[in-house]
């Protein structure tokens, strides 16, 4: 199937549960007295006498149909989507969606090709059980059993089930699953009932009405606004902006606008599921720290594509580096006296080289300003009391004697050292 279906059927899904599509130029509710508007009509072709397809309108209604062709008449006008059962041994198409006018035809054309030869497996214990599989393809399936025998694309495969009033989904109601080459993937799920629930209605918010909830609920017996029957949602979660209309789990993904469109956590060209119409060829991140090196690729410019730890944004590490791509070195990270130690790594002057952490300190007991070489030292970058980092004091016990010290001829002393 081509990609093309997947990114566009993928977003327009929303309307396989939706009851709140305006239909197609109505431009909201329409008084008593309008007549009500023309229907259109839905074709199907696909390539397979074994297929299985349901049609959802904009209101709800869903009509199923299967072979080769089929025609819909009396659909009503707005949002028309249609997902496919698979065929075993043949890749099944994922959701598409068109919008169709008052009076007008569409056509949805699928193509069951050959080439896939793995497996998913998905049994519920509940028959009101439904779920999204966003990944290569994206499909929708219900029920206690979906399978796909030799008919799903390989790769990671995100699952998305819908929650129930008064259930607890085990082991999980958000998945992440990998279908390797020619290997069959088991997903088994149960909906462990809770008879202590309350009667109140357990109501999931969706601000921006795309049909998927961050999974923010409340339990009440008055609808609050915005918060909706898990029957009336696609997904109770798995929304990753919910004031965002256009983010949702099977959105396609804009590749370069910096969102995470398909909410699977990768953003842009890093996302497999990246449309086509975008030349991610042309954008490199060769570090992968989520930039792109170059402008128009959906991130601001990483100014060193080759650091991992420089990047638009990222915090400032002790390395003498642009590391947020302000165009600024931070002034701790300078080496002004070039000793190799900057003030961020406990250089305590940086305008004298002698002075580091490094530095090795000797005991000056006579206080002349020289230390003694063979005593006991410390290291460290401030000067300790009673030491001085000259070691070439040959007399620590008088303060007349020590280099540059005056030479006395006659008593037998090295003054001087």
């Amino acid at each position: 199937m081509k990609r093309t279906i997947k990114v566009l059927g993928l977003f327009m899904v929303f309307c396989l549960l939706s009851f709140l599509c305006q239909a197609c130029g109505s431009g909201g509710a329409e008084e008593e007295s309008d007549p009500p508007p023309e229907k259109c009509t839905v074709v199907v072709e696909t390539n397979r006498d074994e297929s299985a397809f349901f049609v959802t309108d904009s209101t709800g209604e869903v009509k199923s149909g299967g072979g080769k062709s089929a025609v819909f008449s009396g659909v009503a006008p707005g949002n028309i989507s249609i997902c496919y059962r698979p065929v075993e041994g043949y890749c099944t198409p994922g959701i598409e969606n068109q919008t169709a006018g008052s009076g007008n035809t569409i056509k949805f054309n699928a193509e069951y090709y050959q080439g896939c030869d793995s497996s998913i497996r998905i049994t519920t214990d509940h028959d009101d059980a439904s779920f999204l599989l966003i990944g290569p393809e994206t499909y929708y399936g219900y029920g206690k059993l979906w399978e796909g025998i030799n008919a799903v694309p390989d790769g990671v495969y995100t699952i998305i089930f819908n929650e129930l009033p008064c259930h607890t989904i085990t082991p999980a109601s958000i998945m992440t699953r990998t279908v390797l080459p020619g290997q069959l993937l088991l997903i088994d799920v149960e909906y462990i009932y809770n008879p202590n629930c309350s009667s109140k209605e357990i109501l999931y918010k969706d601000a921006d009405g795309d049909k998927f909830s961050d999974s923010q609920c409340e339990s009440s017996i008055d609808r609050p606004y915005n918060y909706y029957r898990p029957s009336e949602l696609l997904s109770t979660n798995g929304d990753c902006d919910d004031n965002d209309k256009t983010v949702c789990p099977g959105a396609p993904e804009i590749c370069n606008d910096g969102i995470d469109n398909d909410c699977d956590s990768y953003i842009d060209c890093n996302d497999s599921n990246c449309e086509l119409s975008f030349d991610c060829g042309a954008c490199t991140d060769n570090d992968n720290d989520g930039y792109f090196a170059e402008s128009g690729c959906g991130t601001e410019v990483d100014c060193d594509d080759a650091g991992p730890n420089t990047y638009p944004g990222a915090p400032e590490i002790c390395d003498g580096k642009d590391n947020n791509c302000d165009g600024t070195v931070a002034a701790n990270e300078a080496d002004a006296d070039n000793d190799n130690y900057k003030i961020c790594e406990g250089d305590c002057d940086d305008t004298d080289p002698n002075l580091n952490p490094a530095t090795v300190w000797y005991p000056d007991t006579d206080g002349d300003g020289y230390g003694n070489g063979a005593g006991v030292t410390l290291i460290q970058c401030e000067q300790p009391v009673g030491h001085v980092y000259n070691p070439d004091d040959c007399d620590d016990n008088d303060n007349a004697i020590h280099p540059g010290a005056n030479e006395i001829c006659d008593d037998g002393i090295d003054n001087d050292c």
